[in-house]
């Protein structure tokens, strides 16, 4: 009797693995004063400023308002690609040294 061929099986998930904990987070764009669209040109002169602080974020649709850590500012231009309106786009990012994070300088990642 001939044998079966072997059967081929598809990728994906490893058979026992779990499903792993994901946090649903919302992120807004920055829309255009002038059309309200989010479409908008490459980032051009951006400059990362590494300035630590806190800031008020409003309510939105999926967290209330709060106040927010950050230890760098990032300073972006862009043009609105409906509308051609100049656009300051200003990000305050959180990016936690070693210390902060409890772990030791040999484990930690390079921080940027």
């Amino acid at each position: 009797m001939p044998k079966k061929p072997p059967v081929k099986r598809r990728p994906g998930r490893p058979a026992g693995a779990k499903t792993a904990h994901r946090a649903h987070v919302v992120e807004l764009r920055a829309q255009c004063p002038a059309c309200h669209s989010t479409r908008r040109t490459r980032f051009f002169h951006a400059a990362t400023i590494e300035h630590g602080g806190q800031i008020l974020v409003p309510e939105g649709p999926a967290n209330p308002p709060a106040i927010r850590p950050y230890t760098h500012v990032e300073k972006k231009r862009a043009t609105c690609a409906d509308c051609g309106q100049a656009l300051a786009i200003t990000l305050y990012l959180y990016k936690p040294r070693p210390e902060d994070l409890g772990l030791d300088e040999a484990a930690a990642p390079p921080h940027e």
